[in-house]
């Protein structure tokens, strides 16, 4: 029987080799983070020298910022010669698509109405006047009457 590294295409092939790479690398990258950290971050990608650490939480990565200098040569110290710098990235793991309901309408309390429209009873450009009288008026509550 084959293996199954034999069947596949040589582009297949390429990037199952970078997914085992990237997962050395995670569990080295790992291994020199505080347990606290490690869990919040993973490798996502090393290109052209630059190891690309993806955090899940903008206060992880503050921390983490911190701590690059000394994950970059621990991990050069571990052979990984061609380091040159660490960047971090954001992951989108908790960004959800915005609803497509349609968001509650917000309306200005009556008293802020009788503040607008007694605003427009003194203001002397009219533009202004109008658009005044047309907030304090449109934008009433349907129980407010």
């Amino acid at each position: 029987m084959r293996r199954i590294n034999h069947c596949m295409n040589k582009q297949l092939q390429s990037i199952c080799q970078k997914a085992v790479e990237i997962d050395k690398l995670n569990l080295l990258v790992k291994q020199f983070l505080p347990t606290h950290l490690s869990e919040h971050c993973r490798v996502s990608s090393f290109s052209k020298g630059t190891l690309t650490v993806q955090i899940d939480d903008p206060a992880w990565a503050t921390e983490l910022r911190y701590s690059l200098p000394e994950l970059r040569d621990a991990l050069r110290k571990e052979g990984l010669y061609q380091l040159i710098s660490v960047k971090l990235a954001l992951a989108n793991e908790n960004y959800t698509l915005p609803s497509s309901n349609k968001k509650k309408r917000q309306y200005l309390s009556a008293t802020t109405c009788s503040s607008l429209h007694a605003l427009s009873e003194v203001c002397s450009f009219e533009p202004l006047r109008n658009a005044l009288r047309d907030l304090a008026n449109n934008h009433k509550h349907p129980t407010d009457t």
